[in-house]
């Protein structure tokens, strides 16, 4: 999704859990986006593990055993 909708500084880390339904989770970031940012929350940027990882690589995407090269870390660490 990064590469379609282009680069933005991530405001939020999100970790979706498989439990809830997409669609839960989508309002739930809608009304959180809306109470952060008003009239602007289209706006907001978030960092969604679901959307950022590659779903097919999990193992490279969890630093293959280096969790300082996972993903899920150089997103919390991002100066972006």
């Amino acid at each position: 999704y990064a590469e379609v909708a282009g680069p933005s500084r991530v405001e939020w880390f999100v970790s979706h859990y498989w439990g809830h339904s997409f669609s839960e989770t989508c309002a739930a970031l809608t009304k959180h986006a809306k109470g952060f940012a008003g009239v602007a929350w289209r706006k907001v940027a978030y960092w969604i593990c679901t959307l950022s990882n590659n779903q097919f690589a999990v193992s490279e995407e969890l630093g293959n055993g280096q969790w300082a090269q996972s993903s899920f870390y150089l997103a919390l660490r991002s100066d972006s």
